[in-house]
């Protein structure tokens, strides 16, 4: 009986092994910070860019759907240039996105 029961688990182990080495690998990098300031200037991992390179900029990091954005915006930026910002973020696949409100 207990030779009979060792080898079953031997092919579930063997599943569970090939199965855990072909998942998916976290590609491009995984976590980003955008800040988006007062006078619409926008900066990623310390980087000042312009709404019009945000595209590119998140292309050349490789973010995908796993990748967890920190948006931080401040106090006294209007709504719209946060909506860009997000569509952009959307047409990336970003899903991962918390947001922080810099009070002046």
């Amino acid at each position: 009986m207990y030779k009979l029961f060792s080898w079953s688990i031997i092919p579930v182990a063997i599943l569970y092994l090939v199965s855990c080495s072909s998942q998916k690998k976290p590609t491009g990098v995984q976590e980003i910070t955008i800040t988006v300031k007062a006078d619409e200037t926008i900066v990623v991992n310390d980087e000042v860019i312009s709404i019009d390179t945000l595209v590119d900029k998140l292309q050349a990091l490789g973010i995908s759907e796993e990748t967890h954005v920190k948006m931080q915006v401040d106090g006294d930026v209007e709504m719209g240039s946060v909506q860009k910002v997000q569509e952009i973020l959307r047409s990336r696949d970003a899903a991962k996105v918390s947001y922080s409100i810099k009070l002046m």
